[in-house]
């Protein structure tokens, strides 16, 4: 069975203090994030890099990217992205799986996406940012970033045409573990993507 591996690439350290904007912090903040965790590839991590700052047309940034013929895209994470960028983001993902990897399954690693923003999480709405309200509505809706992109993966599954028995775009919980989604077409692919517990 072929494999695409989804990795997460953001600012999910949290460095704070009178050095917290340098160039030398903000790299430091910067990690990929994959089913090992923090992950130190450096072809990843320039990779990443790019994808995180690419200026996009209606003046946000970051894009998805495909490391083509390799079974791997990088999707950029911060933490208060915009939720419609984030379902863009996850649609390219199934989008270079049908026409680049043509992989029968894809793995989002979301349980390690939670693990490396936990201390980012905690420290939301407690004024660090100058979006605290913007903070505080996402933290009272979610109990982690995990399962904020569970829910969100769902979205962009339906949005793509994808649908598996027992799981809608509207559910908040439900891991999708191995779940297989089906297009009318006929295209099919499985889904792994645990966040853990509620």
């Amino acid at each position: 069975m072929t494999k695409h591996f989804v990795y997460f690439y953001g600012s999910t350290s949290v460095i704070i203090g009178h050095n917290s904007l340098s160039d030398e912090a903000v790299r430091k903040r910067n990690q990929v994030i994959g089913y090992e965790g923090i992950d130190a590839n450096q072809e990843l991590i320039e990779y990443g890099e790019m994808c995180f700052n690419k200026l996009n047309d209606d003046g946000s940034r970051g894009e998805t990217g495909t490391m083509f013929p390799k079974n791997v895209t990088i999707v950029p994470f911060r933490y208060l992205y915009n939720e419609d960028l984030i379902i863009k983001q996850l649609e390219d993902v199934l989008l270079a799986n049908e026409n680049y990897i043509k992989a029968e399954s894809i793995g989002f690693p979301l349980m390690m996406l939670k693990s490396a923003t936990n201390e980012g999480y905690d420290q939301l709405g407690r004024g660090w940012s100058f979006s605290i309200e913007q903070e505080k509505e996402l933290k009272n809706k979610w109990c982690c970033y995990g399962h904020y992109y569970l829910n969100i993966l769902k979205k962009a599954l339906y949005n793509k045409g994808y649908s598996a028995r027992g799981v809608s775009p509207l559910d908040i919980i439900g891991n999708l573990i191995n779940e297989e989604f089906r297009k009318a077409d006929g295209t099919r692919v499985t889904i792994h993507a645990d966040a853990g517990l509620y």
